[in-house]
């Protein structure tokens, strides 16, 4: 299928390079699934990357984490990662909830 060859594709791509930047949408609603940026960081030549952790697998990508390039310059940057941010909100009863923007 097609997006199985993208995911496919994705993965070769870490592989080889260390920083995903190729091609995929960042339409807000092709996202079909949701991921964990859990930090950053910049490789030897200066080229900045989200540490990304997958929801699909650890066995995806390496072992369940992708660097994906950041300060690319798209608005929504690359594969959309900016354009559904979503975090948790801890009311003062304690009671949480879940807030969603879509760029």
């Amino acid at each position: 299928s097609n997006y199985e060859s993208k995911r496919s594709d994705m993965f070769l791509w870490v592989m080889m390079t260390g920083i995903f930047s190729g091609a995929c949408s960042d339409d807000p609603h092709d996202i079909d699934h949701a991921v964990l940026a859990i930090g950053y960081g910049s490789d030897d030549e200066g080229r900045g990357y989200w540490i990304v952790k997958n929801s699909w697998t650890d066995k995806w990508g390496k072992d369940g984490y992708v660097h994906i390039a950041r300060g690319t310059g798209h608005p929504r940057g690359v594969c959309g990662i900016y354009a559904t941010p979503s975090y948790p909100i801890v009311n003062k009863d304690g009671h949480s909830s879940l807030s969603v923007s879509v760029m």
